[in-house]
């Protein structure tokens, strides 16, 4: 296992990450609605996690660096007694950079994965990944390495171990689906750990068991609603006749 126990320091921080990712979210929901003029709520929300982090993480003994990317402000999570530093980004974000680092193109996200350079010779998770010839390998290696220096300059300690911190959005629970990608210097993904039991409020607590969506019967199986793969649901509209 290359992700941290339950019981490390670098594991608790990723724990309190998810929980002020929650928070930030639950926070921007809030606020938005009542916002007269609007720039984005995808932004604002990114900015109420970066500063529930940044509020939080530092009374726990951790360090949270602020970093830019281009025009975007971001933050770097690090954990100076395990020497792990985290970055925290969307899941439909994060997959897209995986299929731009497949063509050699690295991201901001990816500075941090020249720590994990001892784990290059590990199976990758996904196949497909093993298609990285030694080429394109070596190219990843080193268009990294001055963003990794960067990233280490910053924090001003070593980093030996890097992640991806990964959710996706719910319209009911805020987020879900918060995994902790570990990749090695090459870009393939080794392993994942998921912290979905870190959210502080699950989406059983927040939907009442009779409003949870059941399909119907086909054939001999039964294909109840799982919580984890439920789709996205919008709120529905409330529907009034027209005569009032």
């Amino acid at each position: 296992m290359f992700v941290f126990s339950e019981e490390s320091t670098a594991s608790k921080m990723v724990e309190a990450i998810v929980g002020c990712s929650y928070l930030g979210i639950e926070r921007c929901a809030e606020e938005y609605a009542d916002f007269s003029y609007k720039n984005g709520k995808g932004q604002h929300g990114w900015a109420l996690i970066f500063q529930q982090i940044s509020e939080t993480l530092p009374e726990m003994g951790y360090r949270v660096i602020q970093r830019t990317a281009g025009s975007w402000p971001y933050a770097v999570m690090f954990d100076p007694y395990s020497g792990t530093a985290i970055t925290l980004l969307r899941e439909e974000n994060y997959r897209s950079r995986q299929d731009e680092i497949q063509r050699g193109i690295v991201h901001y996200v990816h500075a941090g994965i020249p720590a994990n350079a001892d784990l290059n010779n590990e199976e990758p998770i996904y196949k497909q990944m093993s298609l990285f010839d030694s080429e394109t390998g070596e190219e990843i290696q080193e268009k990294n390495q001055k963003p990794y220096e960067e990233l280490e300059k910053a924090i001003g300690e070593k980093i030996l171990r890097y992640g991806i911190l990964t959710f996706r959005i719910d319209p009911l629970q805020y987020i879900k689906d918060c995994n902790l990608n570990i990749l090695n210097a090459e870009g393939a993904l080794i392993e994942v750990a998921n912290y979905d039991y870190a959210i502080p409020m699950n989406w059983k607590d927040a939907v009442p068991e009779q409003d949870i969506t059941r399909f119907a019967v086909s054939g001999d199986f039964e294909h109840g609603g799982q919580i984890d793969d439920m789709p996205d649901l919008k709120p529905r509209k409330e529907l009034k006749r027209k005569d009032g």
